[in-house]
């Protein structure tokens, strides 16, 4: 098991949510602590970052000058968060690891206004934990409202309306223009013409795939690396599994499904199809596109693919603690 990072393997939906909120005592989120591996027969290889696929030679070159041979392969490198347009200033965050997250966190620890942009899921979460956290926040985004491209406007209308019930400022259908250090923190120019001003900011306008050591490989890549519905790539012997898999979907069409359950059933298909060779008589991994996110007292759930102009039905439970709102979408 080759990673870039120095940390043992961990779980990365805390980042955004517990773990960004807890004090300098909670340990990171680890799958498994170091030393762990050995009892499960995994040599784990840290602070390995991966620069070159050698596919002729079977070998995984990686910075440095090391090399590390293999009979089967898994590319399972991500994505990383996308860049800021807007430079990197003192106090400008993004969130993707757990070197990240501790950067955030300390960020947090001082005080101050919180500027979050980008109100998807990441930046969502981020904005409830600093709230929970008592910090004052204002939440940006170009949309009309929270995911309305992904999951409607109705459903973005609530998401927006429980931002604002616990306290959250929100900048919806304005974008950032620039970011400048104003010597007491950061001012954010915003395309509405207002200016905000903040302690702290965190960018999350998405992710990319982390695919481009694979230049020169042989080994297909588009908006990710090209696989089949077993996780099998052009290139014999060299899987695919996670953020950085454009999966064939048995149901037609491909994609990169970004969310942690996705990446588990994909990686048990891979599993499965190396152990078991030419006997596996499996199908192909179908994605279930079940997803989820913890907002303050809320856990929103996401089943299938849903579209912004399919919302057929919207049913609201009473009011209470395990009040349940549910939208059901049509694809008609």
């Amino acid at each position: 098991l080759i990673g870039a990072e120095d940390s043992a393997p961990y779980d990365k939906p805390p980042l955004s949510k517990e773990y960004l909120a807890a004090d300098g005592e909670a340990g990171p989120p680890y799958i498994f602590e170091q030393g762990e591996s050995d009892g499960l027969g995994v040599s784990v290889e840290l602070g390995q970052k991966a620069i070159f696929l050698d596919a002729e030679s079977k070998q995984v070159k990686v910075e440095g000058g090391g090399a590390f041979g293999y009979d089967t392969m898994v590319i399972a490198t991500g994505s990383r968060a996308r860049p800021s347009p807007w430079g990197s200033p003192e106090g400008l965050h993004l969130l993707r690891s757990l070197d990240d997250s501790n950067r955030l966190k300390a960020d947090l620890s001082r005080g101050g206004k919180v500027a979050v942009v980008g109100a998807g899921f990441i930046g969502g979460e981020v904005a409830a934990t600093c709230r929970g956290v008592g910090r004052e926040v204002v939440l940006i985004d170009p949309l009309a409202s929270p995911l309305a491209d992904r999951l409607g406007g109705r459903f973005g209308e609530i998401l927006g309306e429980l931002h604002r019930s616990h306290g959250v400022e929100t900048k919806f259908e304005s974008a950032v223009r620039s970011v400048h250090d104003s010597g007491s923190g950061l001012e954010l120019h915003l395309t509405d013409g207002s200016v905000l001003s903040c302690n702290t900011a965190l960018a999350g306008i998405g992710a990319e795939p982390e695919d481009e050591w694979l230049e020169g490989s042989g080994v297909a890549v588009g908006d990710g690396v090209i696989c089949d519905s077993l996780g099998r790539t052009n290139v014999p012997d060299v899987f695919a599994v996670g953020d950085v898999a454009n999966w064939e979907d048995p149901r037609g069409g491909r994609g990169r499904y970004e969310h942690w359950t996705n990446a588990v059933e994909q990686a048990g298909v891979v599993a499965r199809v190396i152990a078991e060779g030419s006997s596996f008589a499996g199908e192909g991994h179908v994605p279930s596109g079940y997803v989820w996110s913890d907002l303050y007292n809320w856990t929103l759930q996401c089943v299938g693919r849903p579209s912004a102009a399919t919302v057929a039905e919207v049913f609201v439970g009473s009011e209470g603690p395990r009040r349940k709102i549910v939208l059901l979408y049509s694809n008609e």
